[in-house]
């Protein structure tokens, strides 16, 4: 493998600021704005797809010495085989996103054909474009929820 691009984070594996990097594996992170795409999600992880919004990811430059397993292992947990492959859940796409010292060329998953027929048809666009808020907020309005019901 002759360049080693960065992967974007934006789901389950999407590090929160005062995390850790994952695994160690990583040199640094840093949280980009991806232009051009819209964020989708239920109550498990969300999926995006080309449009014409943005999402928030973390930009993860991977330890040189790490770098083809934990690209192998991004792949197999985004359900990622091949190029082209229809058995792909994710597609792994090369996209340019802005950082405070320039552009930089990153690793993306992005939805599948075959995801967006079979799984995303129930989801509903956060807007945001940010899947750690949106945990957050929905934390936040099950606790209101609960404290609502315990009043009675």
């Amino acid at each position: 493998m002759s360049q080693q691009f960065p992967i974007l984070a934006y789901g389950k594996n999407r590090p929160a600021q005062h995390e850790p990097s994952p695994y160690g594996y990583t040199d640094s992170k840093q949280d980009v704005w991806v232009h051009g795409y819209v964020m989708y999600g239920d109550d498990y992880s969300p999926y995006i797809i080309e449009g014409d919004d943005s999402i928030i990811a973390t930009l993860l430059h991977i330890k040189t010495e790490d770098y083809r397993i934990v690209l192998s292992c991004s792949d197999s947990g985004e359900g990622f085989h091949s190029e082209g492959n229809s058995f792909n859940m994710n597609d792994r796409k090369l996209v340019t996103v802005e950082t405070e010292d320039g552009p930089v060329q990153a690793w993306l998953y992005v939805a599948s054909t075959k995801t967006r027929e079979q799984y995303m048809s129930g989801m509903t666009v956060l807007e945001s474009g940010d899947w750690l808020r949106h945990l957050t907020e929905k934390k936040d309005a099950e606790f209101r929820a609960e404290m609502a019901l315990s009043r009675w």
